[in-house]
């Protein structure tokens, strides 16, 4: 601070208008006095005291008028408020405090009694159930109770929660850890990289089998295939990725247990594996190795599957769900049905979604303006609507929160608002919440990555 700043504080400026003020004040009577000494000595004299004080008196009012917006007037910060500091943009932060936007999510995926998110600068953090390594923080074992990074220090764009998790880093190299990942007996509590030079845009992380797609389109699954979920007309099993029969170009691919469901880039839904056949125009369960579609099914742009089920975003953002077992009314139809096939059919809702996720037996979307909407099974509390109460409809998450992105675990769901925010509710029996309590929780709860 200058000398003449130092002076200013002393008598009273806290501030920089105070300051402006203070100095425009002293222009003036600095002018007074120049002009009444100066009466009576040359003009040239006058006009040199009077032009420098001139200066000093321009200084002074243009400080006052540029000082709110110095620093004044500015909207007070808490820090210490998650939603005031999500709302601020990365580069507003001050470059020393990089762990404030490492709190700050862009992605989360909920899994099998645990959850993973990816943050801002890339770190994935994962919490909850660890029997097999699949928060990968080189440790096995029990429960991780708080989020937590994974090992490698390697910086995400993506990520899976399965039954084994995989993720896509900055450089479109794949990783997965966990349950046998596919690339070898054992377990890993670690990132595996990913056999091979595919340069990877995402991957779906399954129980026993995963699948990617490629930067130019292409389809490639691994791990376990005996139930032909890798659409290549085996059953062969591979550690190493195999690329799905049919030279199809996907916009999204999604796994479960025994099958794969992909949607193609022009927006047209190809089902393979156990579970399936010709689609979803077939109420026996029968396995089919290659990639089959049916007619009849409108344009998509996104497709998730879990358990015996699936549902889809169409083209003009309508949802749509197929499959069997809607005992809980995880189709969204507004029928109830314990046992039977569904066929591909409309979410029993007007409302026009943007992203959906699919849990063991319940499903949560986003509209297209941000707010969230679950259906299914709410036992304990996975639906997020303050209630226990399964629904068959579409019913809206509790809250004002505006979300960008949500995921269904089995029997919890996580979500991150548009300001980076992590939020998830349902069960808590093995920490996949990342809150203290077992739960369950009927209403989000705010989730610090904090490390």
């Amino acid at each position: 601070m200058s000398l003449a700043a130092n002076w200013l504080h002393a008598i009273g400026a806290k501030s920089a208008t105070q300051m402006a003020v203070i100095l425009f004040a002293i222009g003036v009577i600095a002018l007074i006095t120049v002009l009444r000494l100066s009466f009576g000595r040359s003009e040239h004299g006058r006009q040199w005291g009077v032009s420098i004080l001139g200066g000093v008196l321009s200084a002074g009012l243009l400080a006052l008028l540029i000082g709110p917006w110095r620093g004044e007037g500015k909207q007070k910060v808490d820090l210490n408020d998650p939603e005031t500091r999500g709302n601020i943009p990365p580069s507003s932060f001050d470059p020393g405090a990089e762990d404030v936007t490492d709190t700050l999510a862009v992605r989360v995926s909920a899994g099998f009694g645990y959850t993973c998110a990816v943050t801002r600068r890339g770190t994935a953090l994962c919490w909850g159930r660890n029997q097999d390594g699949q928060v990968g923080n080189g440790s096995e074992g029990g429960v991780v109770r708080t989020p937590t990074r994974v090992s490698g220090g390697i910086r995400f764009t993506s990520i899976s929660s399965g039954g084994q998790t995989c993720g896509v880093d900055i450089n479109s190299i794949g990783y997965c850890w966990g349950p046998d990942p596919g690339y070898g007996p054992e377990s890993s509590p670690v990132p595996v990289r990913i056999s091979g030079s595919i340069q990877f845009l995402s991957i779906s992380a399954g129980h026993v089998h995963s699948c990617g797609i490629s930067t130019v389109g292409a389809g490639y699954c691994w791990g376990d295939n005996s139930y032909g979920a890798f659409g290549n007309g085996t059953t062969k099993s591979s550690q190493t990725p195999v690329p799905i029969s049919g030279g199809l170009r996907f916009a999204a691919l999604s796994v479960n247990a025994w099958a794969t469901c992909g949607v193609t880039r022009p927006g047209q839904l190809f089902c393979w594996g156990t579970a399936w056949k010709d689609f979803a125009h077939d109420s026996i369960r029968v396995r089919n190795l290659f990639p089959a579609t049916s007619e009849g099914i409108p344009v998509l742009q996104e497709v998730d599957t879990d358990l015996g089920f699936g549902c889809t975003i169409s083209a003009t953002h309508s949802a749509y769900c197929f499959g069997d077992n809607n005992e809980s009314g995880q189709l969204g139809n507004g029928r109830v049905a314990p046992k039977g096939f569904t066929e591909f059919g409309p979410v029993a809702s007007l409302l026009r979604f943007r992203q959906l996720s699919v849990g063991a037996s319940h499903v949560c979307a986003i509209t297209e303006q941000g707010k969230a909407f679950c259906w299914g099974r709410n036992r304990f509390g996975q639906l997020g609507n303050g209630s226990t109460r399964d629904s068959p409809v579409p019913v809206a998450v509790t809250g004002d929160l505006i979300f960008a992105n949500i995921s269904a675990g089995d029997l919890h769901t996580c979500a991150v608002t548009v300001s980076g925010l992590v939020y998830c509710w349902g069960e808590n029996q093995e920490s996949q919440i990342g809150v203290e309590g077992v739960g369950p929780f009927l209403a989000p709860v705010h989730v610090s990555l904090r490390t």
